[in-house]
């Protein structure tokens, strides 16, 4: 068999004088006779890196970024975009959220022209679900148009956040919102909102502490006033989602217990009060009020004579379902009402101090003509002749209460008994209307028996008159008077008068 030209000694000699000279060639260019395109002439003013300002000036060196046989590529790269090694190794920034971040050709590739940025291109390949902001609710603006990366970040490999953009570009939507949102919580936004959105759709209620009555009419701020303060102090590295979670429930945490029940009741103020409003409180699961369950007005004991604050614990020292009446006697006692005065007042209406008083106070300034004139007799007897048991209040008023109606005039004259009688005496009355005039014949008429010896709506003349029935009888039928109309003596002499028969 024949043997091929190239194992021939002249085949040799000329192949290893043709490989010898490619590889002066490929020496003397670095390479560049086997580039696949020229390099990105891309810059950024005033930015070098490496003594470049971009890929097309060393576009002839090609060994400053293939070592294929001494070192990987991803080394040769940070060699100059030193800015990216320590986004890797700190793993922050962008390139401390890619997975396969030392591929670097993978998404920032090259020789495709003067013209082609390699930094741009990459944003296609940049996986932001690596990160800690979801582009799910970022896709498009609120013009509906796609959004740009740049709308976000600012240009350059460290692509930082521009906050002022997100507050800037949610102000188009609702501006007054943004306002309120921003003195709120500050304008870190990315520190309680992720892009998913984490707090979309959040519902207070459904947490362990619903928002009800007066506490959905508060900022938020109000109860989580250290979620501010975390912001400003700790930046990215606060959770704030844990500072919101670890905001005080407990009422006293936010209100402070009254001076008034101080030390009285328990702290857990939910079992009395309602996020509805402080007052009225409910005691045994039943709205509480001192005047309404209790019959005494706490509106004149705000404070005692001294100007301090009177609590729960003033009245009801050891138990607050109890009362001690004493407490009464013992404050007053260093007022107005002196110690003299309490004693007179003990001894003429005794120690039960609530039958009389109501807080309010209802004795206070009292005058009886407002109520009761007491004028005459009235005025000399004892308050209890009245006030039996020390009773006050519906005392009877009516004279007929007190004075039972004379069997004289029964069911004749009525119960207004002051038309005719006087507070002075009872007797002499005083008779308004009398047709039968009550002095003739001498008499003074001040003994309403002498002509009403039973009944008033009776009478009789016969006391004073001489009385013959018989002539009398016979007289009167002579002029046409019945034996049955005799008594009735007034109807014939309403004057008094007598006539004699002719």
């Amino acid at each position: 068999m024949r043997r091929s030209s190239f194992f021939s000694p002249l085949g040799l000699i000329t192949s290893v004088l043709l490989l010898a000279g490619l590889g002066m060639t490929l020496w003397r260019s670095g390479g560049k006779a086997f580039s696949s395109g020229r390099l990105s002439a891309v810059a950024k003013a005033g930015v070098t890196r490496g003594g470049f300002r971009s890929h097309a000036e060393f576009e002839s060196e090609c060994r400053r970024c293939h070592l294929p046989l001494e070192t990987t590529q991803d080394s040769l790269c940070l060699a100059c975009h030193d800015e990216v090694g320590l986004q890797v190794t700190s793993e922050a920034g962008t390139h401390g959220h890619i997975r396969r971040v030392r591929q670097c050709a993978a998404c920032h590739s090259d020789h495709k022209g003067y013209d082609f940025d390699p930094t741009r291109s990459a944003y296609a390949h940049f996986d932001h679900s690596a990160t800690a902001f979801s582009l799910a609710w970022h896709q498009v603006g609120y013009d509906s148009q796609p959004k740009d990366c740049l709308a976000c970040h600012s240009a350059g490999t460290a692509f930082s956040t521009s906050l002022e953009g997100c507050v800037s570009c949610h102000a188009t939507a609702d501006f007054d919102f943004i306002k309120r949102h921003s003195a709120d919580f500050g304008f870190d936004c990315l520190l309680c909102h992720d892009g998913s959105d984490v707090m979309s759709g959040f519902d207070h209620q459904a947490t362990s502490f619903p928002i009800d009555g007066r506490h959905a009419q508060i900022a938020c701020t109000a109860c989580h006033t250290q979620v501010r303060s975390a912001v400003e102090q700790a930046g990215e590295r606060v959770n704030i989602l844990q500072v919101f979670r670890q905001s005080p429930s407990e009422c006293a945490a936010c209100h402070q217990e009254p001076a008034l029940h101080a030390e009285v009741f328990p702290a857990n103020c939910e079992s009395c009060h309602a996020t509805l409003a402080w007052s009225p409180a409910r005691l045994d699961g039943r709205p509480f009020d001192h005047r309404a369950q209790v019959g005494f007005s706490l509106r004149r004991h705000p404070a005692d004579f001294s100007g301090g604050a009177i609590s729960c614990r003033a009245c009801h020292p050891a138990d607050i379902n109890a009362f001690e009446i004493g407490q009464c006697i013992a404050c007053h006692e260093q007022g107005e009402a002196n110690p003299v005065f309490m004693a007179e007042h003990q001894a003429q209406y005794g120690a039960a101090c609530l039958d009389c008083h109501d807080g309010e106070d209802r004795m206070r300034g009292f005058r009886h003509e407002d109520r009761f004139a007491l004028h005459g007799r009235h005025a000399e007897i004892a308050c209890q002749e009245c006030h039996a048991g020390q009773r006050y209040v519906n005392t009877p008023g009516a004279c007929a209460d007190c004075h039972a109606e004379p069997a004289i005039h029964a069911g004749f004259f009525g119960l207004k008994c002051q038309y005719c009688h006087g507070a002075d005496s009872w007797s002499p009355a005083r008779l308004t209307t009398h047709s039968f005039p009550v002095r003739h014949g001498g008499q003074d008429g001040s003994d309403c028996k002498t002509c009403h010896q039973e009944r008033y709506t009776t009478y009789t003349c016969y006391i004073c008159h001489e009385h013959q029935p018989e002539p009398i009888l016979e007289s009167h039928l002579r002029t046409g008077i019945t034996a049955g109309a005799l008594p009735a003596c007034a109807d014939c002499h309403p004057g008094g008068e007598v006539e004699r028969d002719p």
